[in-house]
């Protein structure tokens, strides 16, 4: 009875055991391996590399993170609310009778610093009305008129084309919003200072439909900027990189300070271009003259509406300088401490003039995007292992301190450390990947990283610690790093195998896949079922997911974009779409639903060919997940085309404008979708820290760019080569969203075609309708045809001699031959023949006639020999006999 009231009560426990593991939803870790009892998972790769691979892996500091830079002065937003019954007089334009009211003209100066061109861009929500404008350089005067449309030079004669140039467009996916691009070639002008006046237009005529209800007034939105094709302000994060170290001495990686009340500083440098390539300026030539630096927070939830990211101001200062609230160092880059934020999304704008050297006075305006993560997830220093079922990894469990807003809502973190031997000082191997946090007390946790203990071995550590250093979690969405820790020590387990490296064995372990991305057992919460999103397949694609080809291609789109490839230029093998239309993802959520709908399609493997973000997406697929992606056996495993590895100045833009006109520019590219902080400056480079060299060399990636001037002469008109107005925002070549400088380091780069833009509607081809190159793409993407199973050559020859009709003396004599081969059949190379033994001169495969009565009684038997031979090596023979019919027949 006692023994079964234990047995009872021991089952109880374990019942009670199991229900509150389900209710609490923690992940429990059984052997090693991490089994989440709630809701699907997705299978992830314990990644791990050599010491070699360390600083490819380190923190991106300058100048990655600064990425394209900024070529834009931003001009004061111009909101203009009138009564309908209050209309002001029309205009004439600037130069006109009709007095300007001091209240509609806006004034600015400019510099410009070198003998090049530059273009004046205002976006208006009443297409077709923009400002009279008006641009003056001593006596030189270059005028729009907003009533006839046209431009001016050098007072009242109409532009030539290499001077000047007007492009106006109304925004299709934006009904009454509308650019003008002003344009001024490089011989027009000259380096000084520029005067932009401007005059708000007459509202008179300006469309219904813009109206606020409360008052009844028709409210006209104008933003104006100048777009320079030189020089570009550029700002990263700075971090302290005097510590350069490499795999064989340790280096700390500096603190990032993305986290609430941390320390962020921003370095402000000039760069110029040379050959397409950002070339920054010597910071000890250079002189701040002054900065003005607004931040604000952006709702990424309520933040879209159909015309861009609402704002909200924090903080903004005039002429900022040491003594305000932002801290300005003077000392060689011109380092900007910003002061503490609170978690969330912020813009940073950055208005400055620096003088540089031998150049003049360089003012731009900067935006850059920051994500400020809470104090979510803290190293708390500690950290244990233990050897997994398989007696050959070691699962390492970092401690954490878990913030009481994250404890019933735990999400997934991208962990990262460097392994060395503290007994010898010396570096083993780095490890990461994916993984999700355990929680095991009211604020304490685990998360954890896998180590195949064949690194020890390969670097002959002894000893019983190991150090785990420039350890990192970092939020698996955005990259952004929640903690760093220089050092922490570790016991390994008294269990742990130690076994010696051969050199045969030493060859075979690096050759070893599950060496480098794990054994597929180890698995994380999944986000795509978990979100309760609609199956976005259209019906025959559903259906598409059930039939079970063992292999095929997978054609991705990209960012916020509907079907991006047309799938019937893809036929070497059977092709299906990825289906996530329209909408804005992470990289991390995006590479998800890759993994899923790819797993879906194809039971065994898959390739992949995706455009712009897709690509960096399927890339995170391949780096993070375990999928038919990885068994592959085609050339090129993920192929690219337009993809933004490095981001793109437009994604800093769509992020930082304050007002509402601009981001329609942007929109009408992606239709409005939300923006995505992995396609920003910083945000691009902090992903690429985590793609491990082993599967970029997995990444072939294709880059187009507009036309190229062919000479001087065309180079002058520098906006007859733009794709698109996005163009002009980004210096250097593009593809109209773009840049074409965007590589992704250790990646096969394919090269880079002219005359093809990112997508449809913009001035060149689509950079996705090259059929030659397409039917390469599919080509490569393709598993190689298997050589067939060799077939012995074969030869078959059968000799015949017939009867000459009507004759009773000759006959023809010929031999059948038929040859089979592997692939085409082979050809038959030479007859050899004799007759009663003795050798004819004769080799075709007909020999006759032959006379077989040879004068006497009864006619000669004669016999044939023939030997045959085919390309392939191959041989017969055959004989016949010469029976004449007539004589068989009794005629004789």
């Amino acid at each position: 009875f006692q023994r079964m009231w234990i047995q009872r009560k021991a089952t109880y426990m374990f019942f009670l055991l199991k229900v509150l593991v389900v209710l609490v939803g923690i992940t429990v870790a059984t052997n090693g391996a991490s089994i989440v009892e709630n809701g699907t998972t997705i299978s992830v790769k314990s990644l791990s590399g050599p010491p070699s691979e360390f600083l490819s892996n380190r923190l991106p500091g300058l100048p990655e993170t600064s990425g394209d830079g900024s070529n834009i002065l931003m001009l004061e937003k111009r909101t203009v609310q009138l009564n309908n019954n209050d209309l002001r007089a029309p205009s004439s334009g600037l130069g006109g009778s009709v007095p300007i009211r001091d209240e509609r003209r806006q004034v600015n100066d400019f510099p410009l610093t070198s003998d090049t061109g530059f273009s004046f861009i205002q976006t208006t929500n009443q297409y077709p009305h923009f400002s009279d404008a008006e641009i003056k350089h001593g006596s030189s005067t270059y005028r729009y008129d907003s009533t006839s449309r046209t431009i001016s030079c050098d007072g009242s004669f109409t532009c030539d084309e290499v001077e000047a140039n007007l492009e106006l467009t109304e925004l299709s996916s934006s009904p009454g919003a509308g650019v003008l691009v002003f344009s001024l070639a490089q011989t027009t002008t000259t380096a000084g200072t520029w005067t932009l006046t401007t005059n708000d237009p007459d509202m008179r005529s300006v469309r219904p439909g813009n109206e606020a209800s409360s008052r009844g007034s028709t409210v006209l939105e104008l933003e104006s900027m100048i777009v320079f094709e030189d020089l570009t302000l550029d700002t990263g994060l700075e971090l302290d990189s005097s510590c350069r170290g490499n795999g064989n001495s340790f280096c700390p990686e500096p603190t990032y300070g993305l986290v609430e009340d941390g320390n962020v500083n921003l370095a402000l440098s000039v760069s110029s271009l040379e050959n397409d390539h950002a070339q920054t300026l010597d910071p000890s030539k250079e002189s701040l003259d002054n900065v003005a630096i607004e931040i604000t927070d952006i709702d990424e939830k309520n933040g879209i509406d159909g015309k861009g990211v609402w704002h909200r101001q924090l903080y903004s200062g005039e002429e900022l300088t040491a003594s305000s609230d932002f801290n300005i160092r003077r000392d060689g880059l011109r380092v900007i401490s910003l002061p503490s934020m609170q978690k969330g999304l912020h813009s940073v704008r950055i208005d400055a003039s620096v003088d540089v050297e031998d150049r003049g006075t360089v003012k731009r305006t900067l935006f850059y995007t920051l994500n400020v993560l809470p104090k979510d997830y803290i190293l708390d220093g500690t950290a244990r292992s233990f050897m997994m079922e398989d007696n050959q990894r070691l699962q390492i469990e970092l401690g954490l301190t878990i913030s009481s807003e994250k404890e019933k809502n735990l999400s997934s973190l991208y962990g990262y450390a460097e392994v060395w031997s503290v007994d010898q000082e010396k570096p083993i191997a780095w490890i990461g990947g994916m993984t999700h946090p355990v929680k095991k007390s009211r604020n304490g946790g685990g998360v954890s990283l896998i180590i195949d203990t064949r690194w020890l071995s390969l670097s002959n550590t002894v000893g019983d610690n190991i150090a785990l250093r420039n350890v990192r979690i970092q939020d698996a969405e955005s990259f952004v790093p929640y903690d760093q820790s220089t050092e922490i020590v570790l016991q390994l387990p008294s269990d742990i195998p130690r076994r010696r490296v051969t050199k045969e064995t030493h060859e075979a372990i690096l050759s070893d896949d599950s060496l480098y991305f794990g054994k597929g057992d180890i698995s994380i919460p999944s986000i795509v079922q978990n979100d309760n999103e609609v199956n976005l397949l259209d019906p025959e694609d559903q259906h598409r997911q059930m039939e079970g080809i063992p292999r095929g291609l997978l054609l991705i789109h990209g960012w916020c974009s509907g079907r991006a490839w047309d799938s019937w230029r893809f036929n070497n093998g059977p092709t299906r779409e990825f289906q996530d239309f329209d909408r804005s993802r992470s990289h991390f959520a995006f590479a998800q639903r890759i993994v899923t709908q790819g797993d879906n399609f194809f039971s065994e493997d898959w390739s992949v060919i995706a455009h712009s973000q897709g690509g960096a997406a399927a890339t995170s697929a391949r780096a993070y997940f375990n999928s038919g992606l990885d068994a592959t056996t085609a050339g090129c495993p993920i192929q690219t085309m337009g993809t933004p590895y490095q981001g793109t100045a437009l994604m800093n833009l769509y992020y930082n404008v304050g007002g509402v006109l601009l981001p329609q520019i942007l929109g009408e590219i992606s239709g409005f979708c939300g923006p995505q902080f992995d396609m920003t400056s910083l945000g691009s480079a902090l992903w690429q820290s985590s793609i491990p060299s082993s599967v970029r060399n997995d990444v072939y990636y294709y880059r187009t760019q507009h036309r190229q001037p062919s000479n001087d002469w065309q180079k002058l008109q520098f906006w007859r080569w733009k794709c698109d107005i996005g163009s002009y925002l980004i210096l250097g070549s593009d593809d109209g969203v773009v840049p074409a400088r965007s590589h992704l380091s250790g990646a096969n780069n394919m090269g880079l075609t002219n005359s093809e833009c990112h997508t449809n509607g913009m001035k060149y081809d689509d950079q996705r309708d090259n059929n030659a190159r397409n039917e390469i793409m599919d080509q490569c993407s393709r598993p190689p045809t298997p050589a067939p199973t060799p077939v012995p050559p074969s030869l078959t020859a059968g000799c015949h001699a017939v009867e000459i009709l009507q004759s009773v003396s000759q006959l023809d004599v010929s031999v059948d031959a038929s040859s089979s081969y592997p692939g085409p059949g082979a050809s038959i190379t030479s007859y050899t023949w004799k007759r009663n033994g003795l050798s004819l001169p004769q080799t075709g495969a007909n020999i006759g006639p032959f006379t077989y009565y040879e004068g006497t009684m009864y006619p000669s038997i004669l016999r044939f020999d023939v030997t045959v031979k085919d390309s392939s090596g191959a041989m017969d023979t055959a004989t016949c006999f010469s029976y004449p019919d007539n004589w068989l027949n009794g005629i004789f």
